[in-house]
């Protein structure tokens, strides 16, 4: 064979590798890619799971006492609805008004803030409960639908307090063997469940905390005093002091 097609042979051998050697590379970089688009999703949707399941875990406020301060002003002061849930004295001295979600673990560590709270003070004070949460968060509007529907049948804060107790979250189930724990009517129960029969009021209170321009939850109206964030018991008792003395 000539020495010139000896030599073109071994260039389009030479190409022909290097050609191969390019694609190869191409092909595991795109194989990296979606392996680690799939990993992200994997990862999103784990975290996406916890945050469903393991939202009323209590968070330690002794560590982290201020979870939701933020820089970003509320303005006004909350609208008290007749349809609003309370509790405490039946003509307080002082107000206190919460902006929690029942999908929050920070509204589940307030919720033992409170109860104390009410029952040191709950001749002078009373509490008043109002729905925040996340448009998105499916978990929260069905616990706020469960506490109005067992309130319906006189057991708001019955159902509040098993909700905020519960761990790991709740699910439906659970929620209908609260109800039959506290000897509600479980079909009337079920039926306004069914319907979102309560949806209308607690959109109500959702707009009142937009309006107030809130950050998250929970928040505190402590008569004048506005509270963001868990505290603990001793602190809030002291916010609570300090408006009983003015």
């Amino acid at each position: 064979m000539p020495e010139k097609s000896v030599q073109t042979s071994n260039r389009i051998k030479i190409i022909v590798l290097v050609a191969l050697g390019v694609a190869a590379v191409m092909i595991v970089a795109v194989m990296y890619f979606v392996w680690q688009s799939l990993l992200n999703n994997q990862s999103d949707r784990l975290s996406s799971e916890s945050a469903t399941t393991g939202l009323l875990e209590p968070i330690d406020v002794s560590v982290n006492p201020l979870v939701t301060k933020a820089e970003q002003e509320i303005s006004g002061q909350p609208v008290i609805r007749e349809s609003d849930p309370k509790k405490g004295a039946s003509d307080p001295e002082v107000t206190i008004v919460e902006f929690g979600s029942f999908g929050s673990g920070y509204s589940a560590s307030a919720e033992r803030v409170l109860t104390q709270v009410i029952d040191t003070y709950g001749d002078r004070v009373n509490l008043v409960w109002k729905d925040y949460y996340n448009q998105s968060d499916d978990l929260a509007l069905l616990g706020a639908e469960a506490a109005r529907c067992a309130g319906n049948q006189g057991k708001y804060w019955e159902m509040h307090s098993k909700i905020f107790h519960s761990e790991n979250g709740f699910t439906f189930e659970e929620l209908l063997q609260y109800a039959s724990d506290l000897a509600l009517d479980s079909e009337l129960f079920q039926s306004c469940l069914d319907s979102d029969a309560t949806v209308g009021l607690i959109d109500l209170s959702v707009s009142d905390a937009i309006s107030l321009n809130l950050p998250g939850v929970p928040v505190f109206f402590i008569g004048e005093t506005l509270q963001e964030g868990v505290v603990t018991y001793d602190e809030f008792a002291a916010l609570v002091e300090a408006e009983l003395a003015k």
